[in-house]
């Protein structure tokens, strides 16, 4: 799990992916700028009932303020939106660190079993792809679904 720190406030837009969830989300999801920072920030979770708040913190994207930085999107497919936050590197390693909602806790946590650090994109009901960078020139992609608690790698299609 991540750290916790205090950070200024600077709202950035959250995109949501064509699917509407299937069940409610009484959540709101922001980004939270380091202060001083143009890179560093870090995403606020609040349970809108409740007020509390869980932040993930750690991400880093160059010129952050003018970016779509998360994606909301149920990737797993047990009807509950997830966190996809973008993760730009220097000389465009970027990846996307993918963040699963738990029922149990109410808390998002990081997503497990993915083997390489990529672009993620939703690639139909509880499956994934990931594209990554796999030398200076050229790229690979794998491809994920979820299997009761976890991800497994399957064919592309």
């Amino acid at each position: 799990m991540k750290s916790f720190t205090l950070f200024a406030l600077c709202l950035t837009a959250v995109s949501f992916a064509h699917a509407k969830p299937a069940r409610t989300f009484p959540y709101q999801v922001e980004t939270v700028m380091k202060q001083g920072s143009d890179t560093d920030y870090a995403i606020k979770i609040t349970h809108r009932p409740s007020g509390k708040v869980q932040i993930i913190n750690d991400l880093a994207a160059f010129n952050a303020k003018e970016l779509d930085l998360i994606t909301l999107h149920d990737y797993n497919g047990d009807g509950y939106p997830d966190i996809a936050a973008a993760d730009i590197g220097s000389y465009s390693l970027n990846g996307t660190n993918l963040y699963l909602y738990q029922p149990q806790t109410g808390q998002f946590a990081e997503a497990r079993g993915i083997e390489n650090m990529g672009q993620i994109e939703a690639d139909g009901k509880g499956c994934i792809r990931v594209s990554y960078r796999i030398n200076s020139r050229d790229y690979n992609e794998d491809r994920y679904c979820w299997e009761k608690d976890h991800w497994q790698t399957a064919r592309k299609h």
